[in-house]
């Protein structure tokens, strides 16, 4: 017997506050019963329709529609037709699972990955301090490469026409948490891995195809969603050829020309649980990070254009300079050929640190705003503020510095709240100790 039914992706998004599953029509088929119980592939597919098999976290589901009983093309074609595009949430009714359409705008911008990049530059913004045009600069790479995956390019058109970054600056800057501001507020998955842990093929390490791996579960093996996602790689100063690391000199070239054959674009069998995927990497946008300290602390800085405002990339003499100076770090002239854009970041002044210590969105704003919720009156004097970032300058860890000395501020009066139940706390500079 014939059973008519729609194939679904699932995939999760934040709405509201919460984790939302969401199910994108993709196509309207038939296949045969007898055939489906005795064939292992159609065994494993998930059908929604029945409550007591759950939602699980497969990504791809079928369901039977209601009313169905011819089974030609055409009504194939028709249902094609009417829901291409559309997303469903489900519904209980009787006991069975029912397709609800989403019509609600909002949220379907944010399935969608629609909202408006001023918007997102504000979001980030108000949680990173100091680093404006970064941001922007960043942000504007990083929606040009989704544009482009969206296009009708070919693969190879789309990994020559990307943005690859490469962020620099001193530890507490901000490097990381502009990605994952952004990548949240778009709503794309974002893999964090260590350069020095990965090894080419042959060496003792994890090879860089793991990034992929990681990529896919990120992404809850979704693999469209895998395949334009952002790839950081931190660390990344730590591969040079000419450095000491915890990396071996032969091996370090070897993880270079992997990364490349992953930048350049290639096609990887990635397999989780014994399930197969083929990824492909000419979409990912892949953002190097490093502290490049040996570079940043050299006298001739000037000369390959930082300046307190970060990099200038308003020069290609400029441009040629820096990537010039990185290769002689001990970086393959190829993968500095394949980023093409560098950001010097800002370093942490007295001003940034207290514009992050009074920002709501801060270790000490999120403080305040749990201790609120406790029903506890959370106070600072207003000369601390000035004080800790003093402190945390000195510290010359940026941010980090600021989250550890406003963990070892409260920690005492943490203490007495939730233990001696105090409901009034008022930190003094004078209670303050290093």
């Amino acid at each position: 017997m014939d059973n008519f039914c729609f194939v679904l992706r699932k995939k999760e998004v934040e709405y509201l506050g919460n984790r939302l599953s969401v199910f994108e029509y993709i196509v309207s088929c038939c296949y045969d019963e007898e055939e489906a119980s005795n064939n292992q592939i159609y065994w494993e597919k998930k059908f929604i329709n029945d409550i007591n098999l759950g939602i699980e976290d497969d990504n791809e589901y079928y369901f039977y529609p209601k009313g169905t009983e011819d089974y030609g093309i055409d009504i194939l074609e028709k249902y094609d037709e009417y829901y291409d595009g559309k997303y469903f949430t489900t519904k209980v009714l009787n006991g069975k699972v029912e397709l609800d359409i989403i019509t609600n705008q909002e949220l379907m911008d944010i399935i969608q990955h629609k909202s408006k990049p001023l918007d997102v530059y504000k979001k980030v913004t108000e949680v990173v301090k100091g680093q404006n045009d970064h941001v922007k600069s960043i942000l504007a790479s990083i929606e040009w490469n989704q544009k482009l995956y969206a296009s009708s390019l070919s693969l190879s058109e789309i990994s020559k026409a990307k943005h690859n970054l490469l962020i620099m600056g001193p530890t507490g800057v901000g490097k990381t948490e502009i990605i994952r501001q952004i990548s949240e507020n778009i709503n794309i998955p974002m893999t964090v891995v260590d350069a020095t842990t990965y090894t080419e093929v042959g060496y003792v390490g994890s090879s860089v195809d793991h990034m992929l791996y990681k990529l896919l579960v990120d992404a809850k093996e979704d693999i469209d969603l895998a395949q334009r996602s952002i790839l950081v790689i931190d660390e990344f100063d730590k591969l040079a050829k000419s450095k000491n690391s915890k990396v071996s000199g032969i091996n370090k070239e070897g993880v270079q020309r992997s990364l490349l054959t992953l930048i350049e674009g290639s096609s990887r069998e990635i397999t989780i649980d014994e399930k197969e995927y083929e990824f492909n990497t000419h979409g990912l946008t892949f953002i190097f990070l490093g502290a490049f300290s040996d570079l940043e602390n050299d006298k001739q800085n000037k000369l390959i254009g930082f300046n307190d405002k970060g990099f200038r990339l308003n020069n290609i003499k400029q441009l040629t300079s820096i990537t010039d100076k990185i290769v002689n770090y001990g970086f393959e002239p190829e993968i500095m050929g394949r980023i093409n854009k560098i950001r010097y970041l800002n370093p942490m002044t007295k001003e940034i640190l207290i514009d992050i210590l009074k920002s709501p969105k801060g270790r000490l704003g999120i403080m305040k705003k749990t201790f609120k919720s406790l029903g506890i009156n959370f106070q600072i004097e207003p000369d601390l503020i000035n004080f800790i970032a003093e402190e945390a300058l000195i510290d010359n860890k940026g941010a980090r510095s600021l989250n550890r000395i406003v963990d070892d501020l409260i920690d005492e009066e943490f203490t007495n709240a939730i233990i001696n139940n105090k409901k009034n706390i008022k930190i003094k500079k004078k209670e303050f100790k290093k």
